[in-house]
């Protein structure tokens, strides 16, 4: 069960290996495209959205079967829906350069993504329902989703650097926008987006594993004591048989192969183990069940050896 449920996580290693996409925005309403411009601020937050839902909607980029297959069915109203409710604003500003023989210029700043504390309990509690899951698997985790997308997560704040460039049309009526570094931005906002979907998506999956793994649990143990009582009606049809031998020997016969028979059975009970009748394994332990029908078996096959032995005698 633990094997599937990681590969079922990697859908979030597939969001942070996505690359996304340079779309450019424009402004039609304003002319300047300086970096800290109010038409150049307001183009950034709805760039990130937009290519937040070209990611969530784009499962031929993903290569990943995992996330494919179990999260092609994200509703995108509702990804949508949260995405809203971040606020998305740029801090620290500057300007890096400018190209002398364009409008663009380069820029770099600080995105701070707000998030509503009803909004940020909410995917905490999505995070915490697959940690208890399997607690050792640290895939599905709010804080390394961050870091790994170069964000610093503070309380409901989430903010990290990141690059654009900025440029008005010819005709001075437009400006454009395009993210340098847009796919830890978007891959970010989208692992926010759809977590609780993808916690509840996860929890189904886990549970029919956990079904499956009783099933097949259940199997192996009726497969097992079924062996089990087979190697034990053959180990006491093999003892009673080497008795009966035993017990229809002529008494000075048996004084004269006593020695022999006890080193028999001494060689047998350090090579097999010592074999208790009514002994019982661990029926919850595959291991208990294997090794007392592997010491059953030993001690049936020299059992008939010594059987074969004292009938040529």
């Amino acid at each position: 069960m633990r094997h599937k449920l990681c590969q079922y996580l990697l859908c979030i290693t597939a969001i942070t290996t996505i690359t996304a996409c340079g779309d450019k925005s424009p402004f039609k309403q304003g002319v300047s495209a300086d970096c800290s411009s109010e038409q150049t601020q307001a183009l950034i937050p709805n760039l990130i959205k937009e290519q937040t839902e070209k990611f969530l909607k784009t499962d031929e980029k993903l290569n990943a079967p995992a996330f494919t297959n179990t999260f092609n069915k994200i509703d995108l109203s509702k990804a949508r829906a949260t995405v809203e409710q971040i606020k998305i604003s740029v801090e620290n500003i500057r300007t890096v350069k400018e190209d002398p023989n364009s409008t663009k210029k380069f820029c770099k700043a600080t995105v701070k993504l707000t998030i509503p504390t009803e909004l940020l309990a909410s995917i905490e509690k999505s995070v915490e329902r697959v940690q208890a899951l399997d607690s050792k698997e640290k895939i599905f985790d709010l804080k390394k989703v961050a870091q790994d997308n170069g964000f610093e997560l503070n309380a409901n704040v989430a903010t990290r650097d990141f690059e654009y460039n900025s440029q008005s049309s010819d005709d001075k009526k437009q400006v454009f926008v395009e993210l340098e570094q847009g796919k830890p931005l978007t891959t970010f906002v989208a692992f926010l987006s759809m977590v609780d979907q993808m916690a509840n998506k996860i929890e189904a999956l886990v549970s029919e594993a956990k079904t499956q793994e009783a099933a097949n649990q259940e199997a192996a143990t009726a497969t097992a004591k079924a062996e089990l009582d087979s190697a034990q009606r053959n180990n006491s049809a093999t003892r009673q048989q080497i008795n009966n031998l035993w017990n229809s020997m002529p008494k000075d016969y048996q004084n004269a192969l006593l020695a022999e028979q006890k080193a028999w059975v001494a060689q047998k009970k350090a090579q097999c183990g010592a074999v208790t009748a009514g002994e019982t394994p661990d029926f919850n332990n595959p291991d208990s069940i294997s090794k007392l029908i592997g010491k059953l078996n030993c001690d049936t096959g020299m059992t008939n050896q010594r059987y074969q032995v004292l009938l040529s005698k």
